[in-house]
């Protein structure tokens, strides 16, 4: 830490020479692609060109804006406040904050990139002590503009939903080819109602046909390429294990690119997997129009959501996605933000196939007769034990003649004090019953990562 103060204080002496800076420092008016701002003592301000060039380049890598500012104000805060207000910068920033006071420096950042200021710092300060202390005014602030990009880079951002979707533009594209059973047309549209009535609506048509057509035996489709092979062959494994065991079918997709960004009035991850089991004839129980038993769990890295539905007994009869959905994005939202997408997978698995073992074991109809019950054969026990009790018609039973007396009535108003806590509801998305495109009725909900 030694080495780092000095390398501070010489950095700061360097720069305050050309701009002597007091505390009567005004909010300088700055334009967008004025990003390393030198302040001097009336307000004037100058553009270090070279480290400004690079931070226009480290703002377009991470669609934010990456700013370098120099002044002396004891209270530093209240001027970033007041000067990130009034600028033209976007709302998602990170500045670094030299103060010539403290010779320290501040790193502090808003909007999305807020979820990453702690790694920038610890990124900084790993780079900071790698740097002599004769490494010159440059390599500091480029150590700083390499740690923002390092950590903020579209690509690497999971927090905001806005920077969630500026993060697909660099995602590869799907990989439908080693999943795909050929060209979809009109005559393999590959949906059950179709085959009951003999037709599809227009609209049905174009779902199913902009729909990734594809074998249904595999159930792991990781189009996005977020697994690896040995990972794929276990969740295939485990899944094959829930389906025989209790006759329900389960799909896990992960996509890069979501087509289905409107239809039915849902969310575009919800939609995708509604149409994604619906046109391709997944579930259980095909031998009727009430079947299609199954489950499917899609990771949308597009719009960074995932969805978790249910339909045919799962969903009509228990309700185990509708019901369970909420426990399911706590348990899989931290992995998913994490990169750990097998964990979050297995995870669902898991918890999916637990919350079904307990519906079909115990459903609610079942306990509560249980607990009627229960509680009648409880009341009937107790009731026994009194049965030489008589009921009082006077409380002169109870009162000995002449022991009680009142000779004085008053009331006195010693306080009151009423407490309200305030409990709001938990953020959710996409909670209860969804209609799918051919008719079904899904259930289930979407967390985001």
């Amino acid at each position: 830490m030694k080495k780092l103060s000095i390398l501070i204080t010489a950095l700061l002496i360097t720069l305050a020479a050309s701009a002597q800076i007091t505390d009567k420092t005004q909010i300088p008016e700055v334009t967008q692609d004025q990003r390393c701002i030198m302040i001097d003592a009336d307000g004037n301000f100058d553009v270090y060109d070279k480290i400004n060039n690079e931070l226009a380049s480290a703002s377009e890598a991470i669609q934010g804006d990456v700013l370098v500012i120099t002044t002396q104000c004891e209270v530093y805060n209240k001027f970033l406040s007041d000067f990130y207000s009034q600028s033209p910068y976007s709302n998602d920033c990170v500045i670094l904050f030299l103060d010539y006071v403290k010779n320290t420096y501040l790193i502090t950042s808003a909007g999305d990139i807020k979820n990453y200021e702690e790694d920038i710092n610890a990124s900084f300060e790993t780079a900071l002590q790698t740097l002599s202390d004769d490494s010159t005014d440059d390599e500091f602030f480029e150590a700083f503009i390499e740690s923002v990009v390092e950590n903020c880079a579209i690509g690497g951002r999971t927090s905001t939903s806005e920077g969630h979707k500026a993060a697909a533009v660099d995602l590869p594209d799907d990989n439908w080819g080693k999943y795909s059973i050929g060209q979809r047309t009109e005559q393999n549209p590959l949906v059950f109602k179709s085959f009951l009535q003999g037709k599809l609506t227009a609209e049905q048509l174009r779902l199913a046909l902009e729909t990734p057509y594809v074998d249904t035996a595999v159930k792991v489709y990781d189009a996005a390429g977020l697994l690896t092979d040995s990972e794929i062959s276990k969740l295939q494994s485990r899944i094959h294990q829930f389906i025989d065991k209790y006759n329900v079918d389960m799909v896990v997709v992960t996509i890069n690119h979501n087509n289905k960004q409107a239809g039915n009035g849902n969310i575009a991850t919800e939609n995708f997997a509604m149409d994604f089991y619906e046109y391709n004839d997944f579930g259980k129980g095909l031998q009727t129009k009430e079947g299609y038993d199954g489950a499917i769990l899609v990771i949308d890295m597009e719009n960074r959501k995932f969805s978790m539905l249910d339909v045919g007994q799962p969903h009509d009869k228990y309700h185990v996605a509708e019901y369970n959905y909420q426990s399911y994005i706590e348990k899989m939202a931290p992995d998913l933000t994490n990169k750990n997408y097998y964990n979050a997978i297995n995870t669902f698995i898991n918890a999916y196939e637990s919350d079904y073992e307990y519906e079909i074991t115990f459903p609610w109809w079942k306990c509560s007769i249980f607990s009627l019950i229960l509680g009648f054969i409880l009341l009937s026990v107790e009731k026994r034990k009194y049965k030489n009790i008589r009921k009082a018609t006077s409380a002169a039973n109870y009162v000995k003649e002449g022991s009680f007396r009142l000779t004085v009535n008053k009331d006195t108003f010693i306080s009151t004090h009423t407490t309200k806590t305030y409990d709001p509801p938990q953020k959710s998305s996409g909670g209860g019953s969804h209609g799918g495109s051919s008719g079904r009725s899904f259930g289930g909900g979407s967390g985001s990562f």
